[in-house]
């Protein structure tokens, strides 16, 4: 639930790394170990996360999340850390996973700095930066597998379960109402939840209906609605039709699509080639250097 216009702090459930109450018991966090799993917004090392998750006054919040990381620890609990990616980062795997392994983390997850919703620009915007990401992913494969640390990145176990035949859940943001936006006023939404974020009047900003005067069933026969559900649609079929990557994606993010290509029939954004497609071949490219090492290994084995 969050007001109309206002930009959620990550595409995952987190507390954005402040704690609620510095004079709390960790006590007061263990009641909640039978909960949804919880998040924390942590930019990797200090340099990075400060260069950029300010206080209103401006001043660095590393410590703060830091501190709330500990807290949740301390009270046996392992919370998953949502790191934005930025292009400065993309050179600095090992201080990334230095930082990871050293604080305990073992279970991550990337977003990219990517335009969407009120975020009108991206830092990735113009330049291709997906060679970049995958290298930097693979990195940390490669530096978790030498030292056997269990670092567990989000993505690709989806896309390792889906390469495994596991029966997954589809991608959520083309399913009409398997996800659902409620505004403060009551404005209720679906399919990708920025899309509330959105000024677009010709989807009626994507607000279909309202729980204070309506259902869902007038919502689902809303005129944008149904517009927004059949332009959804098209670009999931288009998708299907022109890219490899459509079993491990799905149809993409309809939000990525209008703010990158003003178009939700659109296929491939800059979104997709960062996370699901740099995923993709990060952990293919892991996977076949472990098969030619072993590989090796037995030819060696075999000679001597």
């Amino acid at each position: 639930v969050r007001r109309r216009g206002q930009a959620p702090r990550s595409k995952g459930s987190g507390t954005g790394g402040r704690p609620s109450s510095p004079r709390r018991s960790t006590r007061c966090w263990a009641s909640v170990a039978s909960a949804p799993p919880i998040g924390l917004s942590i930019d990797g090392p200090q340099r990075f996360h400060d260069a950029r998750r300010r206080t209103r006054n401006d001043k660095p919040t590393w410590h703060l999340a830091v501190a709330a990381l500990k807290r949740l620890q301390s009270a046996g609990l392992e919370p998953s850390v949502i790191t934005v990616l930025h292009p400065d980062g993309l050179g600095c795997a090992e201080e990334y996973y230095a930082f990871y392994q050293r604080q305990g983390i073992t279970k991550i997850s990337f977003n990219v700095d990517e335009l969407e919703g009120a975020n009108k620009s991206s830092s990735f915007a113009g330049v291709h930066f997906k060679a970049a990401v995958t290298a930097f992913l693979l990195s940390l494969l490669e530096l978790a597998y030498r030292d056997s640390f269990p670092l567990h990145i989000r993505e690709m176990e989806r896309i390792a379960q889906k390469l495994a035949g596991v029966e997954l859940s589809e991608n959520e943001q083309v399913e009409p109402w398997a996800a659902i936006v409620v505004a403060i006023d009551g404005s209720i939404s679906t399919f990708s939840p920025e899309l509330m974020e959105m000024n677009a009047p010709a989807y009626g900003n994507f607000a279909f209906g309202n729980i204070v005067d309506g259902s869902l069933e007038e919502a689902a026969q809303s005129p944008a609605f149904l517009r927004s559900s059949h332009e959804i649609g098209q670009g999931v079929g288009a998708c299907r039709k022109s890219c490899r990557y459509f079993s491990v994606c799905g149809g993409g993010s309809p939000v990525n699509k209008l703010a990158e290509m003003g178009d939700m029939k659109a296929t491939e954004t800059d979104f997709c080639r960062l996370t699901t497609q740099a995923s993709s071949d990060a952990l293919v490219n892991f996977i076949e250097r472990r098969a030619n090492a072993h590989a090796h290994f037995n030819r060696a084995a075999v000679s001597a």
